[in-house]
C-alpha cells in the first residue's frame, strides 16, 4: 500500500505539470489532460475532484459519473487482489488466469501453460481442462452486469473473454466502482487497469456471451454456487460443442442433442443447432437458422460471424454483400471501455464488402 502510494503521489506531481511539459501544444491537449487527472483522482478515490473534472470533460460517460458522485456519496469500489501480469504474444488468456489465481494466493505456471496449449492463442476449453487436472474448481458461464456485480462483491474474480467479430480477447474482472458503474479490468496487454461500462457490457455479445470463466481451489467450492446452473451449464456444452468441432469430432451431434434436451428454448441451443448443421454439411439450412437468430439479436458479433462464415460456405455472393452492408451501415456503436468514444466496423468487413462491390462492378 505504502508502495502504490507513494507512485500516486508521483503520477499526481507530474500531472501538475502537464502544460508546462508542453509549453508548443497550445492547449490542443487539454481534454486528453484532463482525462488522465480524472483517472488519478479515481486512483487516489478524490471524489470532490472526480466531480469537477468530469463535470468539465465533454463526453456522457465522465458527465453521467460526476451526477452519480453527487447524487450517491454513499456509492463504494470494491478492488479484489491480483496478481499483476504482462502477456506475451496471444498469450491473454493464460496471463489472465495468473491474474486471478493471485486472489486465491496460489500462481499458475504460465509458461508451461502456454507452450501446452497456445498456437494462435488459447482456447478456453482446453485451458479449463488443465486448470482441472492442476486441481482447480473451473465454471464457464455467460456474464450479466447483474451477475459480475454479485461476483465482485462476493469476492470472485474471474476471466472475461470478449469476442468481436475478428477475433477475441481475455482480461481479468478484478473490481467494481459502483460511482461510475464499471467494471474494472486488469488487461494483460495494457499498462493501466481499464474500466469497461456496465451498461455496454452486452451490447455485441449477448445473448451468447460475453464468455466468463471463475476458477477458485477446492476450499472456496461453495463460492461458485454463486453461479446459477441454467447459466453455466449451457455454456459448459457451448464450449464441449467448439472443441469437439476443432477437431471434426463427431461428439458435436451428442452435445448438441443434451444441450436441446435441457434447455430447448436457449439462444446457445440455437446457436449451435446453426453450428451443427454447418458441421454437417447443410450450409443452407444453417444460413436461414442464423438469419433467423441475427434477426432477433441483430448486435451479436458471434452470430454475424457465424451467418456471414454460411453465406461463404454456399457461396451467395448477393447475399454475403447486402448482409456486410447492413452490419456496416448499423455497426456503429458507444465503445465497450472508457477510453474508446466509438466501437467502429472491423477493417476485415469494409475490405471484404469492397472487393464484393468490386467484383458486382467488374461483371
Amino acid at each position: 500500500a505504502a508502495d502504490r502510494q507513494h507512485w500516486l503521489a508521483q503520477a499526481l506531481a507530474l500531472a501538475d505539470r502537464f502544460e508546462e511539459l508542453t509549453p508548443l501544444a497550445q492547449n490542443r491537449f487539454e481534454p486528453i489532460f484532463t482525462v488522465m487527472r480524472f483517472k488519478l483522482a479515481q486512483l487516489a478515490e478524490d471524489r470532490p475532484t472526480m466531480i469537477k473534472l468530469g463535470q468539465a470533460i465533454k463526453q456522457p460517460y465522465y458527465q453521467d459519473a460526476a451526477k452519480r458522485l453527487i447524487e450517491h456519496p454513499e456509492s463504494k469500489c470494491w478492488l479484489l487482489p491480483f496478481t499483476p501480469t504482462k502477456q506475451k504474444h496471444n498469450t491473454c488468456l493464460p496471463s489472465s488466469i495468473q491474474a486471478v489465481a493471485g486472489r486465491w494466493g496460489h500462481t499458475v505456471d504460465e509458461a508451461r501453460m502456454v507452450a501446452e496449449l497456445t498456437y494462435g492463442g488459447t482456447s478456453l476449453r482446453d485451458a479449463a481442462l488443465w486448470l482441472r487436472q492442476q486441481g482447480w474448481l473451473v465454471k464457464h458461464f455467460i456474464v450479466t452486469a447483474e451477475l459480475a456485480i454479485q461476483m465482485i462483491r462476493s469476492g470472485i474474480p474471474f476471466i472475461l473473454t470478449l469476442r468481436w467479430d475478428t477475433g477475441s480477447h481475455a482480461v481479468a474482472v478484478i473490481g467494481h466502482d459502483e460511482a461510475t458503474q464499471t467494471l474494472i479490468i486488469h488487461d494483460p496487454s495494457s499498462e493501466r487497469w481499464q474500466h469497461l461500462i456496465l451498461s455496454h457490457l452486452n451490447q455485441e455479445h449477448a445473448p451468447l456471451g460475453p464468455w466468463g470463466m471463475a476458477m477458485v481451489k477446492a476450499e472456496q467450492a461453495a463460492l461458485l454456487d454463486l453461479i446459477p446452473q441454467a447459466v453455466w451449464e449451457p455454456q459448459e456444452w457451448h464450449q464441449d460443442f467448439l472443441a469437439a468441432e476443432d477437431e471434426q469430432h463427431a461428439n458435436t451431434k451428442a452435445i448438441h442433442s443434451k444441450l436441446a434436451q435441457s434447455y430447448p428454448d436457449h439462444p446457445v441451443t440455437a446457436y449451435l443447432t446453426g453450428r451443427l448443421a454447418l458441421v454437417q454439411g447443410h450450409y443452407a439450412q444453417a444460413q436461414e437458422l442464423f438469419y433467423a437468430l441475427l434477426r432477433q439479436y441483430p448486435a451479436c458479433a458471434v452470430i454475424r460471424q457465424a451467418l456471414l462464415q454460411s453465406l461463404q460456405h454456399l457461396g451467395n455472393t448477393v447475399l454475403m454483400r447486402q448482409t456486410l452492408h447492413e452490419l456496416l451501415r448499423h455497426r456503429q456503436l458507444r465503445g465497450l471501455m472508457v477510453q474508446e468514444e466509438w466501437s467502429q466496423p472491423p477493417a476485415a468487413h469494409i475490405i471484404q464488402h469492397a472487393e464484393l462491390l468490386s467484383e458486382s462492378a467488374d461483371q
